[in-house]
């Protein structure tokens, strides 16, 4: 049509630059489900960890524990047959 002069350059250009500048917003668009479904999920499992209730309770009206230091001597621990602790001794003093 342009090469016989019945249509202008600008009536192919136009909605050639149209059509690929709204390629971005359409997949932008197509994404949104995806990403707005991961928003809502994680919003959900903050709330639920707000939400939660401690599981120790708070003791009032009793008296302080005391703790004078304490001493740990020779301690071995295995983990699946690999050694994590051997023959370990340490001492924790009051404060």
């Amino acid at each position: 049509m342009y090469l016989i002069g019945t249509a202008a350059v600008s009536r192919f250009l136009i909605p050639i630059i149209a059509l690929m500048s709204s390629f971005g917003p359409v997949t932008a668009l197509a994404a949104l489900g995806t990403t707005l479904q991961s928003t809502v999920a994680s919003g959900a499992r903050v709330l639920a960890i707000i939400d939660e209730e401690p599981e120790t309770e708070y003791i009032t009206g009793k008296a302080p524990i005391e703790f004078a230091g304490t001493e740990v001597k020779d301690v071995s621990f295995a983990y699946s047959g690999e050694n994590v602790l051997d023959h370990v001794s340490f001492q924790i003093p009051e404060g």
